[in-house]
């Protein structure tokens, strides 16, 4: 695997991602010690458990072996990051790092195109 910037931006951010989703499992675990389960806990479960889906795709494109490039890849990205936003994932630091990735790998991809032009 090529280290770059945006490798380190999105892999840094999809750790971030799962940090912050072990992080509410952590405070669920100690409000769940304190009060007993309750039905409710169900919503505050499906919100430990998006970061943490996010977080692994977003690991899954960076650390999967590349045997060809990748179509879209900056958009899956660019949507992983938005959606980070949304669900106030990774300390909002880790969407805007994975935001940053998907940007560069647009740009490499335009860079590219250029150069064989």
């Amino acid at each position: 695997m090529k280290i770059t910037s945006e490798t380190l931006a999105g892999s840094a951010g999809g750790l971030l991602y799962i940090a912050g989703s072990l992080f509410m499992l952590i405070q669920a675990l100690m409000a769940l010690g304190k009060t007993g389960f309750e039905a409710s806990f169900g919503v505050t479960a499906v919100f430990i458990l998006i970061p943490l889906v996010l977080g692994c795709l977003v690991l899954r494109y960076y650390l999967r072996p590349e045997k060809k490039p990748r179509k879209y890849r900056w958009l899956k990205l660019l949507i992983l990051g938005i959606l980070g936003l949304v669900f106030w994932a990774g300390y909002v630091i880790g969407p805007i790092l994975v935001l940053c990735a998907g940007l560069a790998a647009l740009f490499a991809k335009n860079r590219e195109k250029r150069a064989s032009l």
